[in-house]
């Protein structure tokens, strides 16, 4: 179903939102092609279209979400995309409808929407979140709130209502002859380990980055999984892959990403023995330092820290222009590097008001029922003395 209205936005006239339901699958192909055009133009990796497909048949099932693809245009030539995901929830005993991009509060390490029209400045993008905070209720209804949690720069600096989240550590590759180079760049404690441990690799026989086959992701991914859900499962912790759509949501990703050609799925292996696995993407020069695990066995040789050696020496040859360590400032990534991207995150919508209102009312409910409880008491206590 495909519905429109206009929404007056501020610094560049009104846009106009085209809502289609059923996400990327009900597209049009003339859009499709602009799509995937934008995308390996100036896109990054989770701007990619089948990217929101393997989510759409995969979580989104399982969480109940509706996808809903917006697309704004504006009298300036602008058009943006912008798929999102309705959910309907409760709370305070409310209903409200939460509307989020691919990924919600932890997956996907970017959020942006994505301009298939004329360039967008700054001022056309805070025009652009205006008009979409003015077409949310009257799509979705009056109790009804957008969340948006990792948005670049590119998009949502200056945007009303968004405000710095997190950040995303990168490795700038271009300008290094070497990973000697680099690694001389940084703390001589980093440059000291990682020697050390390759020297002591080589002396055992040696290693291997191993690049993981199309017709091998299936295996790999069963392999992938177990050692993550040893690491990450020890003493019974919780871990993302309790829940059965984050496998079949990593296995899509990778199977859309190796047609693409955009898969980077590697071992790190000593004496034929897997130490380290990384899920990554690579697109536009950049390599994405996705979802990695390591064999418990071999913790102690640090082996996270000689993959990600391997791949920015890879990186170096191949001529990547950076090697982008995803959201999250986990002190690692800046012992490999001083450079960050900031993110920007935020609300839209009525939830937030309404849920104080109601959390008001349910504290007044309580300090009644407790007040009428005491005048029981009372009241009996006075009726047994009579």
């Amino acid at each position: 179903m495909r519905s429109s209205l206009t929404a007056p936005g501020k610094r560049g006239g009104n846009w106009r939102f085209d809502w289609i339901d059923g996400g990327e699958a009900n597209l049009p192909d003339e859009l499709r092609c602009r799509w995937d055009d934008a995308f390996e133009l100036y896109g990054n990796i989770w701007q990619c279209r089948q990217f929101f497909r393997c989510w759409d048949e995969t979580v989104a099932v399982a969480y109940g979400e509706r996808p809903v693809l917006s697309i704004a245009s504006d009298c300036a030539g602008h058009q943006v995309i912008y798929p999102l995901y309705a959910q309907r929830r409760n709370v305070w005993n409310v209903p409200f409808i939460i509307v989020e991009p691919m990924g919600g509060a932890v997956s996907c390490d970017y959020q942006d929407p994505l301009s298939l029209g004329d360039p967008m400045r700054e001022a056309d993008w805070q025009s652009f979140w205006a008009g979409l905070r003015q077409a949310l209720p009257r799509r979705f209804g009056r109790f009804s709130e957008l969340r948006v949690y990792r948005l670049t720069a590119l998009t949502g600096s200056g945007g009303e209502g968004l405000k710095a989240s997190t950040v995303s550590p990168f490795i700038p590759l271009e300008g290094a002859s070497d990973l000697q180079a680099l690694l001389a760049s940084r703390g001589r404690k980093l440059r000291q380990r990682v020697g050390h441990s390759l020297r002591r690799l080589r002396e055992r026989g040696g290693y291997v980055l191993r690049r993981v086959s199309p017709d091998s992701i299936p295996e790999a991914i069963g392999q992938f999984c177990r050692c993550y859900a040893q690491q990450w499962g020890r003493e019974g912790r919780p871990h993302a892959l309790q829940y059965p759509e984050t496998r079949l949501y990593w296995s899509a990703l990778a199977t859309a990403a190796a047609r693409l050609s955009k898969l980077h799925f590697t071992v790190f292996e000593v004496d034929g023995e897997p130490w380290h696995w990384h899920l990554g993407f690579e697109h536009r020069g950049v390599l994405l330092w996705y979802k990695l695990t390591y064999d418990i066995r071999f913790s102690q040789f640090s082996p996270g820290t000689l993959h990600l050696a391997s791949l920015v020496e890879e990186g170096i040859a191949r001529g990547w222009r950076c090697l982008d360590l995803g959201y999250g400032a986990e002190d690692y990534k800046f012992k490999w590097t001083d450079h960050n991207r900031q993110l920007f995150g935020g609300r839209a919508g009525s939830l937030t008001p309404l849920a104080d209102a109601a959390r008001r009312a349910v504290g007044w409910g309580r300090a009644l029922k407790r007040h009428l409880s005491n005048l029981r008491e009372h009241n009996g206590e006075t009726r047994i003395e009579a």
